[in-house]
C-alpha cells in the first residue's frame, strides 16, 4: 500500500490533483469546519429507514400487526445507531483537534437522535394526515399507494413540471408532452356518494405519435386524440380529435 501511494504521488495525476485544488484553493479556507461528514450513501439509507418507519404499510410487511410491529421495531434500532453515527459525525468536526471531547459528542448525538425518534410518532400523524387529505380530496384515488394511468411505449415528457395525467388516462405509444399540460376529468368524483359508477374511464385516450404543447388541457373520458394528431399549447379540448388533425397550433 505505501509503495502504491508512492507511485500515484509521484504520478502525473497527483501534479493534476495539486492544480485542481489550487485552483480554488480558498474554498477549503471557508470550510465550516474540518472532519468528515456522512456520504451520500450514508444520507439516502437513513433517509430510506426513515420512511420505512413512518410509512412501513406502504411495503406490505406481514400480514398481521405482530409482523408490522416486529419490522417497524428492527427498523427503528438499525436507524438508531446508523443516526448517531451521523450526527456524531458532524458534530465532532466543529471540535478543535486533540481536545479529548469525543465522549461529549457522542453523548450529544445520541441525545439528539433519541429526541428526533421519540417526536417519530407525532411525525407520523402529521404526515398521516396530509396523505389521507390527499387521498380524500382526490376523486380517482382508490387508495393511498395505487398507481394509475395506462402508459405505452417511448412516452417522454418534455420540461415535466405540472403536468396532471389522471387515472384512467390511456396513452399510447411515442406520445409527447409537454410542461403544465393536464389530462383530467371533467367532474369531480363524490366520496360519499353510493351511486358513482364503477370501472368508468373519466380521463382521455391519447392515442400513438400524439403531441401535446405546454399548458394544454384535455378532459373527459371520451374524448380520444386521434393517432398523430398534434394539440397546441394553451389549448382546451372536450371533445375528440380525428388522426393527423393540428388542433390550435398556428401555421
Amino acid at each position: 500500500m505505501a509503495t502504491q501511494r508512492r507511485s500515484i504521488a509521484r504520478s502525473p495525476h497527483a501534479a493534476l490533483a495539486d492544480r485542481v485544488l489550487s485552483a480554488a484553493a480558498g474554498l477549503r479556507a471557508g470550510l465550516a469546519s474540518e472532519g468528515p461528514l456522512p456520504s451520500r450513501h450514508d444520507i439516502r439509507i437513513l433517509a430510506e429507514e426513515l420512511v420505512e418507519v413512518l410509512f412501513p404499510e406502504s411495503h406490505r410487511m406481514g400480514n398481521e400487526d405482530g409482523d408490522l410491529r416486529d419490522h417497524v421495531a428492527a427498523t427503528i434500532e438499525t436507524l438508531e445507531g446508523r443516526l448517531s453515527g451521523a450526527i456524531y459525525l458532524g458534530l465532532h468536526r466543529h471540535c478543535p483537534k486533540n481536545t479529548g471531547k469525543t465522549d461529549r459528542c457522542q453523548r450529544r448525538a445520541l441525545a439528539i437522535t433519541r429526541k428526533l425518534l421519540e417526536a417519530l410518532p407525532d411525525l407520523r400523524a402529521r404526515l398521516g394526515k396530509d396523505v389521507l387529505g390527499a387521498f380524500e380530496s382526490d376523486p380517482a384515488a382508490s387508495g393511498i399507494d395505487e398507481p394509475g394511468a395506462t402508459v405505452g411505449e417511448s412516452f417522454f415528457i418534455d420540461h415535466g413540471t405540472g403536468i396532471v395525467v389522471g387515472e384512467t388516462t390511456l396513452i399510447g405509444n411515442r406520445v409527447r408532452i409537454y410542461q403544465g399540460v393536464t389530462l383530467g376529468a371533467l367532474s369531480v368524483r363524490d366520496r360519499g356518494r353510493t351511486d358513482k359508477p364503477q370501472g368508468k374511464q373519466r380521463h382521455p385516450t391519447i392515442e400513438d405519435d400524439v403531441i401535446i404543447y405546454a399548458n394544454a388541457t384535455i378532459l373527459g373520458g371520451s374524448t380520444v386524440i386521434g393517432q398523430g394528431a398534434v394539440v397546441g399549447g394553451n389549448a382546451w379540448i372536450t371533445y375528440s380529435v380525428p388522426p393527423g388533425i393540428r388542433v390550435g397550433v398556428g401555421t
